[in-house]
């Protein structure tokens, strides 16, 4: 064998083992980002999991609620406190108390809101209310 047939065959196996190192590294390529994929979704499927999701459903529900306040009107060295009650039909404690501020500001115009609590009532406490 001379020395340029040795060579040739040197040549050849050296681009057949590039060609084979070629060809891993890609697979190496392939698999790395398919597990930096999966890595990724998984950190966002995470992330979204512990983010409260908006359940509107109960919005969309009328119940009743019972608003107490204290009106509270002074005149000199007179000070007048009143306790007033409500039954109103909403459909979240906060529009309820807006609902009841309106209308008892309205019906005692000389008052002041001091202090109000809102209660729920469960709807099956027996009590039926005519609103």
């Amino acid at each position: 064998m001379n020395s340029a047939q040795t060579n040739h065959k040197t040549q050849s196996f050296t681009r057949a083992s590039r060609g084979r190192r070629e060809h891993i590294m890609e697979r190496a390529f392939v698999v790395a980002a398919f597990l930096a994929a999966v890595a990724f979704a998984l950190a966002h499927a995470t992330e979204a999991a512990s983010q409260p999701v908006a359940r509107d459903w109960r919005a969309s529900q009328i119940s009743r609620y019972i608003v107490s306040g204290t009106l509270r009107k002074s005149e000199g060295s007179n000070t007048t406190v009143k306790l007033v009650h409500s039954i109103v039909a909403a459909r979240t404690p906060e529009e309820a108390l807006g609902y009841f501020t309106r209308s008892a500001l309205e019906s005692h115009p000389d008052f002041s809101l001091m202090d109000t609590l809102v209660t729920l009532i469960p709807a099956n406490c027996g009590f039926e209310a005519q609103i």
